[in-house]
């Protein structure tokens, strides 16, 4: 129904208010790739062109992807972790496309340069290029080692080939995902030959580069995974995933992004309202709280990229998601009447 309302929103604001640019908003990240340097906006509520490419000041479009299953094409999903980006040979952005378990590589306007052959038969969650060499992804599957670190190369047709080198060792404060794949919720981003994941449902941050785990860190709330008896099996053949309950659980990170001095870490630690036991529980939680608000919040954690926390701030802004460039923070949110991305200079959050 939250959906649907937004969607509902930009159809109308589309047809009677067509000089004010309009995006809903599942999720936002800055790129800079061969000298091109902008915000890509996951656009859900546009079903024929879900990926915008934006110039720092929202109003032009560098580019646009189209949805479908052609070549180049994305799918229309709504969900904030959908689709991941990184920079390749400092000319090319990769995106993957969770819906599609695809990764394709676009130079800096999103003209379609190539998929990426071999990574088909992982069943990823997500993947991303951590240089010109090699990517990181994890798996959706459970059971099984989430992470897996794969070598890229480069045909003799120009067609880009990965495959698996080997799987991580999962740490053990993150051992839960392994089972539940639910767990596994959450963004990761891609800067200076490193990938860095948060999770939905912890404070944990996870640093990984070609050699393997690089640092580890859940502070400053040390709310590691929760050990949650989220499988259940009734039978040998069918295996069902919960996710924590929210009245239980606090939501953890919500989006992350970086820049060449620092680390920003979108965090909620919103629960939702404690209902009461038996048949009315579902009613209750529907009818007393909005879940969106869980996916939103006003907490930003400093971090070094040596993942050492160094302060937190309030933002101006409810958000559910956020992008950083060299002097600006922009934030995404759908917490007011209509969705919007406000920017602000770093220094103001930070009051440098």
């Amino acid at each position: 129904m939250i959906l649907l309302n937004h969607f509902i929103t930009a159809i109308l604001l589309s047809l009677f208010i067509s000089d004010t640019p309009y995006y809903s908003v599942a999720n936002i990240e800055w790129v800079d790739v061969g000298g091109t340097e902008g915000i890509i906006v996951h656009d859900y509520a546009d079903p024929n062109q879900p990926i915008k490419l934006l110039d720092a000041n929202l109003d032009q479009k560098i580019g646009t992807l189209r949805s479908g299953r052609g070549p180049g094409e994305v799918s229309q999903a709504d969900d904030i972790d959908n689709f991941f980006y990184s920079s390749f040979m400092d000319s090319f952005l990769v995106i993957w496309d969770r819906d599609r378990f695809r990764g394709m590589i676009y130079d800096e306007n999103l003209n379609y340069v190539s998929d990426i052959k071999g990574l088909d038969e992982f069943t990823l969650y997500r993947f991303l290029v951590i240089n010109d060499n090699h990517g990181i992804g994890i798996r959706r599957t459970a059971g099984e080692a989430p992470f897996i670190l794969f070598d890229l190369n480069k045909t003799e047709n120009g067609t880009f080939i990965a495959s698996k080198v080997n799987e991580l060792q999962t740490p053990e404060s993150l051992k839960p995902m392994v089972e539940n794949r639910l767990l596994r919720q959450g963004r990761t981003i891609q800067l200076e030959e490193i990938t860095l994941t948060g999770f939905l449902y912890s404070s944990t941050l996870l640093a990984i580069n070609e050699h393997g785990i690089s640092w580890k860190t859940a502070q400053p709330e040390d709310y590691s995974l929760p050990i949650y008896e989220g499988v259940e099996q009734p039978d040998a053949y069918t295996r069902i995933f919960k996710a924590p309950d929210v009245a239980d659980y606090p939501m953890g990170v919500l989006d992350l992004a970086g820049n060449d001095d620092y680390f920003f870490i979108l965090y909620s630690g919103r629960k939702g309202p404690d209902p009461p036991d038996g048949w009315f529980r579902r009613l209750f939680s529907q009818i007393t709280f909005d879940p969106d608000e869980l996916l939103h919040g006003k907490r930003l954690f400093l971090y070094d990229h040596e993942g050492q926390f160094i302060n937190e701030f309030s933002i101006p802004m409810e958000a559910r998601t956020l992008a950083v460039s060299k002097d600006r923070i922009w934030l995404g949110s759908e917490a007011g009447r209509y969705p919007e991305i406000q920017g602000y200079r770093i220094e103001e959050i930070l009051g440098e």
